[in-house]
Protein backbone atom coordinates (compact mmCIF):
# COMPACT_ATOMS: atom_id res chain seq x y z
CA UNK A 1 0.00 0.00 0.00
CA UNK A 2 1.54 3.37 -0.97
CA UNK A 3 1.99 5.77 2.32
CA UNK A 4 1.61 9.37 3.05
CA UNK A 5 4.87 10.11 2.35
CA UNK A 6 4.95 7.99 -1.17
CA UNK A 7 1.77 10.21 -2.28
CA UNK A 8 3.56 13.46 -0.94
CA UNK A 9 6.73 12.55 -3.33
CA UNK A 10 4.10 11.63 -6.30
CA UNK A 11 3.17 15.09 -5.98
CA UNK A 12 6.04 16.51 -5.96
CA UNK A 13 7.06 14.21 -8.84
CA UNK A 14 4.09 14.71 -11.26
CA UNK A 15 4.68 17.96 -12.62
CA UNK A 16 7.75 16.68 -14.63
CA UNK A 17 6.05 14.21 -16.11
CA UNK A 18 7.95 11.29 -16.08
CA UNK A 19 7.22 8.02 -17.91
CA UNK A 20 8.67 4.74 -17.05
CA UNK A 21 9.65 2.16 -19.97
CA UNK A 22 10.42 -1.11 -18.72
CA UNK A 23 13.00 -2.77 -21.72
CA UNK A 24 14.12 -6.10 -21.62
CA UNK A 25 17.76 -6.00 -21.43
CA UNK A 26 18.42 -7.63 -24.52
CA UNK A 27 16.92 -4.91 -26.79
CA UNK A 28 18.60 -2.10 -24.85
CA UNK A 29 21.53 -0.71 -25.97
CA UNK A 30 23.81 -0.71 -22.75
CA UNK A 31 27.14 0.74 -24.85
CA UNK A 32 25.40 3.97 -25.41
CA UNK A 33 27.42 6.52 -24.97
CA UNK A 34 24.70 8.85 -23.07
CA UNK A 35 23.27 6.02 -20.86
CA UNK A 36 27.08 5.00 -20.19
CA UNK A 37 27.82 8.70 -18.84
CA UNK A 38 24.48 9.08 -17.09
CA UNK A 39 25.44 6.28 -14.94
CA UNK A 40 28.92 7.49 -14.24
CA UNK A 41 28.07 10.66 -13.43
CA UNK A 42 25.83 8.85 -10.63
CA UNK A 43 28.71 6.55 -9.60
CA UNK A 44 31.00 9.92 -8.98
CA UNK A 45 28.23 12.09 -7.44
CA UNK A 46 26.30 8.98 -5.07
CA UNK A 47 28.58 5.87 -5.45
CA UNK A 48 32.32 6.49 -5.31
CA UNK A 49 34.43 4.81 -7.73
CA UNK A 50 36.40 3.29 -5.09
CA UNK A 51 33.02 1.41 -4.46
CA UNK A 52 32.12 1.06 -7.97
CA UNK A 53 35.05 1.51 -10.85
CA UNK A 54 33.82 1.90 -14.24
CA UNK A 55 34.99 -1.91 -14.92
CA UNK A 56 32.72 -3.25 -12.21
CA UNK A 57 29.81 -1.20 -13.78
CA UNK A 58 30.37 -2.90 -17.24
CA UNK A 59 30.39 -6.08 -15.07
CA UNK A 60 27.15 -5.76 -13.59
CA UNK A 61 25.40 -4.90 -16.96
CA UNK A 62 27.10 -7.63 -18.67
CA UNK A 63 25.83 -10.32 -16.22
CA UNK A 64 23.09 -12.66 -17.25
CA UNK A 65 20.99 -12.62 -14.16
CA UNK A 66 20.09 -8.70 -15.00
CA UNK A 67 16.77 -8.88 -17.09
CA UNK A 68 15.57 -5.60 -17.54
CA UNK A 69 16.23 -2.24 -17.97
CA UNK A 70 13.44 0.77 -16.10
CA UNK A 71 14.15 4.08 -18.02
CA UNK A 72 12.38 7.02 -16.09
CA UNK A 73 11.88 9.83 -18.65
CA UNK A 74 9.94 12.76 -20.57
CA UNK A 75 10.47 14.13 -23.56
CA UNK A 76 13.21 16.09 -23.18
CA UNK A 77 15.51 13.93 -20.73
CA UNK A 78 16.25 10.86 -18.94
CA UNK A 79 15.74 11.41 -14.92
CA UNK A 80 17.17 7.46 -13.86
CA UNK A 81 17.98 3.66 -14.69
CA UNK A 82 16.73 0.77 -13.07
CA UNK A 83 19.06 -2.59 -13.24
CA UNK A 84 16.32 -5.60 -12.22
CA UNK A 85 16.10 -8.80 -12.45
CA UNK A 86 12.27 -10.20 -12.74
CA UNK A 87 10.90 -13.04 -13.45
CA UNK A 88 6.59 -14.07 -13.36
CA UNK A 89 6.70 -13.32 -9.09
CA UNK A 90 9.49 -10.74 -8.70
CA UNK A 91 11.34 -7.85 -9.48
CA UNK A 92 14.79 -7.47 -7.70
CA UNK A 93 15.80 -3.75 -7.71
CA UNK A 94 18.87 -4.39 -8.20
CA UNK A 95 21.12 -1.04 -9.38
CA UNK A 96 19.53 2.51 -9.31
CA UNK A 97 21.15 5.54 -11.13
CA UNK A 98 19.04 9.06 -11.33
CA UNK A 99 19.23 12.18 -11.43
CA UNK A 100 21.00 13.91 -8.82
CA UNK A 101 19.56 17.24 -9.85
CA UNK A 102 16.32 16.66 -8.79
CA UNK A 103 17.10 14.14 -5.27
CA UNK A 104 16.74 17.01 -2.93
CA UNK A 105 13.73 19.36 -4.83
CA UNK A 106 11.60 15.89 -5.60
CA UNK A 107 12.87 13.18 -3.94
CA UNK A 108 13.55 11.44 -7.18
CA UNK A 109 15.50 8.66 -5.78
CA UNK A 110 12.54 7.81 -3.56
CA UNK A 111 9.90 7.96 -6.67
CA UNK A 112 12.03 5.66 -8.76
CA UNK A 113 11.81 3.27 -6.25
CA UNK A 114 8.41 3.43 -5.08
CA UNK A 115 7.19 3.68 -9.02
CA UNK A 116 9.54 0.35 -9.12
CA UNK A 117 7.25 -1.46 -6.48
CA UNK A 118 3.90 0.46 -7.82
CA UNK A 119 4.95 -0.65 -11.24
CA UNK A 120 5.46 -4.45 -9.94
CA UNK A 121 2.40 -4.69 -8.11
CA UNK A 122 0.37 -3.33 -10.76
CA UNK A 123 1.71 -6.30 -13.35
CA UNK A 124 0.78 -8.91 -10.97
CA UNK A 125 4.61 -9.10 -9.13
CA UNK A 126 4.34 -10.82 -5.79
CA UNK A 127 7.37 -9.34 -4.50
CA UNK A 128 9.81 -6.76 -4.95
CA UNK A 129 13.29 -7.09 -3.44
CA UNK A 130 15.24 -4.06 -2.53
CA UNK A 131 18.17 -5.06 -1.17
CA UNK A 132 20.16 -5.37 2.13
CA UNK A 133 19.46 -3.25 4.64
CA UNK A 134 22.19 -3.53 6.64
CA UNK A 135 23.34 0.42 7.97
CA UNK A 136 21.59 3.21 9.27
CA UNK A 137 22.20 4.47 5.47
CA UNK A 138 19.32 1.43 4.33
CA UNK A 139 16.40 2.96 6.48
CA UNK A 140 14.77 4.92 3.57
CA UNK A 141 13.88 1.22 2.09
CA UNK A 142 11.84 0.55 6.01
CA UNK A 143 10.56 3.83 6.87
CA UNK A 144 9.12 4.49 3.03
CA UNK A 145 7.49 1.05 2.26
CA UNK A 146 4.79 -0.75 3.79
CA UNK A 147 4.29 -4.47 3.72
CA UNK A 148 7.81 -5.25 4.43
CA UNK A 149 9.22 -8.48 5.45
CA UNK A 150 13.05 -9.61 5.95
CA UNK A 151 14.73 -12.45 6.43
CA UNK A 152 16.24 -12.70 10.08
CA UNK A 153 18.52 -15.70 9.48
CA UNK A 154 15.84 -17.96 11.07
CA UNK A 155 12.50 -17.12 8.57
CA UNK A 156 10.76 -13.91 7.09
CA UNK A 157 10.30 -11.77 9.71
CA UNK A 158 7.30 -8.45 9.51
CA UNK A 159 8.32 -6.53 12.80
CA UNK A 160 9.78 -3.88 11.09
CA UNK A 161 11.14 -2.44 14.35
CA UNK A 162 13.53 -4.62 14.98
CA UNK A 163 14.66 -4.51 11.56
CA UNK A 164 15.04 -0.16 12.13
CA UNK A 165 17.02 -1.50 15.42
CA UNK A 166 19.58 -3.35 13.75
CA UNK A 167 20.03 -0.86 10.74
CA UNK A 168 20.76 1.27 13.47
Amino acid sequence: KDSSENRRVNRTVEPLGIEMEVIPKADFDLQNADFQAFCEKYINERIGDENMSPQRLAYILEREVGTHILRFHNSEQDFGYVLGIMNEDILHYWFAFFDTEYMRTHSLGKWIMWSTIRWAADNGKKYVYLGTAYKSSSLYKIRDHKGLAFYDGKGWNTHINTLKDWCK
